[in-house]
């Protein structure tokens, strides 16, 4: 076992977990980016399957609720040597998932992905392995940059989901923002905030605008059908 230090404090893991629960995406995407595979996974949605672009390395991962109610039982059911979750999504149920084993928490999803990366692979045994998919981004990075060159400064980037009754227009202290942010691109100036995301009301429309504009939504039926 060794100590990790995490956004609760400090918790001694197994040096070799093999039964690890999920709690949040990004510790599910972590992992299976790392080659490690957790017995079970919170989800967006209890009736919908993982993300497509995970492809088959769900495959036998069991659904342990959603991320914003996680099933205690059938969490306790899958007898975890280490629990990953998100101090601001599951503080609350932090000292029930100690009971069933070491749980490791970061501060909050996506905004440090980088910093949650390095944590769960920490957590899991694979530091190096976590060094090196940060290196691989990073020269992502910068061969995008090179191709774009002078482009990158002069295109402002929108970055929008919709929902069934609403925009939302999501800001710099975004993973999303942050990310745009990294590969230099600027934001329009109604989406520059110090903020995570604001919804846009009929008046805000212009808000929306973008020498490039991002789409995204987590349900199906609202990727073409938001109105304002």
């Amino acid at each position: 076992a060794h100590a990790v230090k995490d956004a609760m404090g400090e918790v001694q893991v197994p040096a070799e977990p093999e039964r690890i629960v999920v709690l949040d995406n990004g510790a599910l995407d972590n992992l299976l980016a790392l080659g490690v595979t957790p017995v079970g996974a919170a989800t967006v949605s209890l009736d919908k399957p993982f993300f497509s672009y995970l492809g088959d390395k769900t495959s036998g991962i069991e659904k342990v609720g959603t991320i914003d109610q996680p099933n205690l039982e059938a969490i306790a059911a899958l007898k975890p040597d280490l629990i990953l979750g998100t101090k601001d999504q599951h503080e609350a149920i932090h000292s029930k998932l100690m009971e069933m084993a070491p749980t490791v928490f970061v501060e909050t999803m996506g905004l440090d992905w980088k910093g949650n990366l390095k944590l769960h692979a920490e957590a899991v045994g694979k530091a190096q392995e976590a060094e090196k998919l940060i290196a691989d981004y990073e020269k992502r990075v910068a061969d995008f940059q090179a191709k774009m060159g002078d482009k990158i400064g002069k295109t402002e980037v929108s970055v929008l989901r919709m929902n069934a009754d609403h925009v939302r227009i999501y800001l710099s202290e975004s993973y999303s923002g942050k990310f745009i942010e990294e590969l230099g691109f600027p934001r329009p100036k109604a989406q520059s905030e110090k903020d995570f995301a604001k919804k846009a009301t009929e008046e805000q429309i212009a808000d929306m605008d973008g020498d490039v504009i991002f789409w995204f939504s987590r349900d199906q039926e609202n990727i073409m059908t938001t109105k304002l």
